[in-house]
């Protein structure tokens, strides 16, 4: 009898476990998205933005513009992931566009040909950059405007590491960010400098 009721008592144990396990997961998801909206709530008060749920940790603050909405969002981290902080415009500039630090060894690979990227011919501007698309043309055309690359500027020199540019969005981000980020009036800055970097 009880060897017939032991295979039942560990199928009933495996699934309550697997219940508890997901609960668990559940309950620490809808934390997470709470300490995540708490934190954007402010700079949505403050600015006009909306904070909005999407899925899991899809928590961001919205901000519809009349050209084009624009988003701020963070996350999390995780073990194999920095906490990053990313501001998304959802316009289109009809090219492909990578903008990061130029390093020492970027600088040596340029210097034998293995990498190329596009110059705006500011020579305090283009030292600084390593700017890549896949129409070289357009993207120098663009950064001619002297406020984009103030823009350009604004983002690095506030720890800002990438601003990429794809068929759906202008975006840029930033790894380890810190409370200190999420200030409102700085993130007024920032939002001022994406219009500037898009319209010129």
């Amino acid at each position: 009898m009880t060897e017939a009721i032991l295979p039942f008592l560990v199928l009933a144990l495996f699934f309550a476990l697997s219940a508890a396990f997901v609960v668990l997961i559940v309950y620490l998801t809808r934390r997470q998205r709470r300490l995540l909206a708490a934190k954007l709530q402010p700079i949505a008060n403050t600015l006009g933005g909306e904070v909005v749920s999407g899925t899991l940790l899809d928590i961001h603050v919205r901000f519809d513009g009349e050209e084009a909405e624009t988003r701020l969002k963070i996350f999390p981290g995780s073990k194999n992931q920095p906490p990053t902080l990313a501001l998304k415009r959802m316009t289109v500039l009809g090219f492909d566009l990578d903008i990061g630090r130029e390093d020492a060894m970027v600088r040596a690979l340029e210097k034998i040909h293995l990498v190329k990227d596009v110059k705006t011919g500011d020579p305090i501007f283009d030292p600084k950059y390593l700017i890549r698309s896949k129409s070289p043309e357009q993207a120098q055309s663009f950064l001619l405007e002297g406020g984009r690359r103030e823009a350009v500027d604004h983002f690095f020199d506030a720890g800002f590491t990438d601003l990429h540019a794809d068929s759906r969005m202008v975006s840029v981000s930033k790894m380890q960010y810190t409370n200190a980020d999420l200030e409102p009036e700085l993130v007024r800055r920032h939002l001022e400098a994406m219009r500037k970097f898009i319209s010129g």
